[in-house]
């Protein structure tokens, strides 16, 4: 069983209308593998 953790959310990738941002504050066009800025929130995306 694969365990995450409590403060992650999983959002699916095909939401147009968000802000995507990496860990460096660059913009990007569609969530990339690994830590991801949603809408000011830390989100993994596996």
């Amino acid at each position: 069983m694969e365990q995450i953790a409590a403060n992650t959310i999983l959002i699916p990738a095909d939401r147009s209308d968000d802000v995507i941002y990496d860990l460096l504050g660059r913009r990007l066009d569609a969530p990339q593998k690994g830590i991801n800025i949603i809408n000011g929130k830390k989100v993994i995306i596996r």
